[in-house]
């Protein structure tokens, strides 16, 4: 178990948990991975608005100067030895 962790309590209809106990299962390993499954959607939804918000940005720039600007990069970074 994670030392850094949180409680939660969560009110859940009787019945599902009678069913779920019924099938054996895991109910504190279902909601962790469900959490985390959540976790990780919304961290890829705030990648890609990111994405989107920089396109837009990149988009006012003109060609050649992002072209001069990955030249000077690649230049700075891959000097011949």
């Amino acid at each position: 178990m994670n030392p850094v962790a949180e409680t939660i309590r969560i009110d859940v209809p009787r019945d599902l948990v009678e069913r779920l106990a019924r099938q054996g299962a895991d109910v504190e390993k279902i909601t962790r991975d469900t959490l985390t499954r959540e976790a990780k959607k919304a961290d890829l939804q705030e990648l890609r608005r990111l994405a989107e918000e920089a396109s837009m940005i990149l988009q006012k720039v003109p060609d050649e100067a992002k072209v001069e600007a990955i030249r000077k990069s690649r230049d700075q970074h891959y000097k011949p030895s």
